[in-house]
């Protein structure tokens, strides 16, 4: 027999098992609590008897612990619990499904009716949106106003290409120029989001580019896809999805110096004056005085104005801007009656485009853009002595980054320096002469020059040698005859 059972077997044993083992009406703490948890299933969260009530806790899937006291009962609690598990449900499933269900197209629907409709430049960005919408045969979206709330209504492409037929024309040459790119657009527009690869995007990038897009188009069609990207992963719960346009190196737009010399203004002046709507050539002026975007000035109210203290209130891409007024400037808008629903220029910008193209025809600048009229204001004005912080409260801009550049651009202070320097005492010399003729045909003329100095220099050197070897000749004749 062991000691152990030995022990078991006495009195001793007996009693101290005896003072160690509870009463009848007593319970151990875990039997307490296991007495008072009512229920305990993994991610369910609990349910307590507490002062007379119930309690329950939950963590939920995102870390986050909640709790409530004083249920009156065990299934009013439980009620709660599922309430908080379905809206954390809710709220962790992924919109649209993910990007492993929906294509690029209808993420871009998505994300215009979230983010673009408040933008400032929602305009511009739908028209870039609408590529990928019509690539794969959705309606295109338009911001409109209704009782001053804006919304996005949908718009038949079929029906946005009725155009006249000028346009038509120029429309169908811009893309048959860029057939690669929207063909490109058509099939990420028809991918699915997971399937959409940096390789993809690249690929695209270099086909812009190859196809004659400027880099800044390039640049704003990356950002975008990167900035959807990027909203999609902080705030649609893409869990596990990483954005393919990072890394991706966006082109550096070209700051566009825009030459147009006193000959061009004449001619652009002139060809305005045979415009049959008198408001455009004052639009054209209104953009190079006030340095406003097109879309500003069409948008432009009498209210807006306040041509006595000249201030405009302009609503531009970047937000809502106060500018000041030039004498010219104001000059413009008193000579501009407003119309019936108070705006200076009640044109469609169509209008403006069509009206644009035949007055820059006449005037021999096909290459000159609405938008250089705000780059030659700009330059005007830095060339009058204005500073980048002027300018960049005229621009409407919020940093004076882009003003500057058009102070380096224009750079008066260097000419300035360069015309004191040529005005010293001590000049240079003079200047080559003046081209005779085309290029071609002064560096031909020159040529044939240095090639007959050639010439004559080799006979010269000829007749030279030959005089010489005959000195030669009639020395050693006089030699052999003379006696020794």
């Amino acid at each position: 027999m062991s000691n152990k059972l030995a022990f078991e077997q006495t009195p001793v044993a007996a009693l101290v098992a005896a003072r160690h083992s509870p009463s009848s009406g007593e319970i151990s703490g875990k039997q307490q609590t296991a007495k008072k948890k009512l229920r305990r299933r993994k991610g369910t969260g609990s349910i307590f008897q507490y002062r007379g009530g119930y309690r329950a806790e939950i963590t939920l899937p995102n870390g986050e612990h909640r709790f409530k006291d004083s249920f009156p009962s065990e299934a009013a609690a439980d009620e709660w619990l599922r309430e908080l598990l379905a809206q954390a449900k809710d709220a962790a499933r992924p919109e649209l499904g993910g990007p492993t269900q929906c294509t690029l197209a209808e993420m871009m629907w998505h994300y215009a009716h979230i983010y673009t409709i408040n933008k400032g430049g929602a305009a511009a960005e739908l028209n870039r949106i609408g590529h990928y919408l019509q690539g794969a045969g959705f309606a295109l979206l338009k911001v409109v106003k209704n009782a001053g709330r804006k919304e996005l209504v949908q718009v038949d492409w079929r029906q946005e290409q009725d155009l006249p037929c000028g346009f038509e024309e120029h429309r169908g040459k811009r893309l048959a120029l860029r057939e690669g790119t929207y063909k490109a657009i058509a099939e990420l527009a028809n991918t699915r989001v997971s399937q959409i690869t940096k390789a993809k995007l690249e690929s695209f990038d270099s086909l812009m580019k190859q196809e004659g897009l400027s880099g800044s188009t390039v640049q704003k069609e990356i950002a975008l896809l990167k900035a959807m990207f990027n909203k999609a992963i902080a705030k649609w719960n893409w869990i596990g999805f990483t954005n393919p346009a990072v890394g991706i190196k966006l082109a550096t737009p070209i700051m566009k110096f825009v030459k147009f010399t006193k000959k061009d203004e004449e001619a652009l002046q002139a060809s305005l004056a045979r415009c049959d709507n008198p408001l455009f050539p004052l639009l054209v002026e209104a953009a190079i005085s006030t340095l406003a975007r097109r879309e500003s000035l069409l948008r432009l109210r009498e209210e807006d104005v306040d041509l006595d203290a000249r201030t405009a209130h302009l609503r531009s891409k970047t937000g809502d801007v106060v500018i000041h007024l030039s004498h010219r400037g104001v000059e413009i808008l008193r000579r501009v009656p407003v119309s019936e629903d108070g705006r200076y220029f009640p044109m469609t910008p169509s209008a403006v485009d069509n009206a644009w193209d035949a007055a820059r025809a006449r005037a021999g600048l096909p290459h000159l853009t609405f938008q250089d009229l705000r780059h030659i204001g700009a330059t005007y004005y830095v060339r009058k002595g204005i500073t980048a912080h002027v300018l960049q409260q005229l621009l409407g801009h919020k940093s004076p980054r882009q003003a500057q550049v058009y102070v380096n651009l224009v750079g008066k202070d260097v000419l300035e320096a360069l015309d004191r320097a040529e005005s010293s005492a001590t000049q240079r010399g003079d200047l080559p002469p003046p081209i005779q003729g085309s290029a071609k045909e002064e560096m031909n003329r020159r040529r044939a020059q240095r090639l007959n100095a050639v010439r004559a220099d080799s006979r010269a050197t000829d007749q030279a040698i030959q005089k010489a070897q005959e000195t030669v000749d009639m020395l050693i004749r006089r030699m052999r005859l003379s006696p020794t």
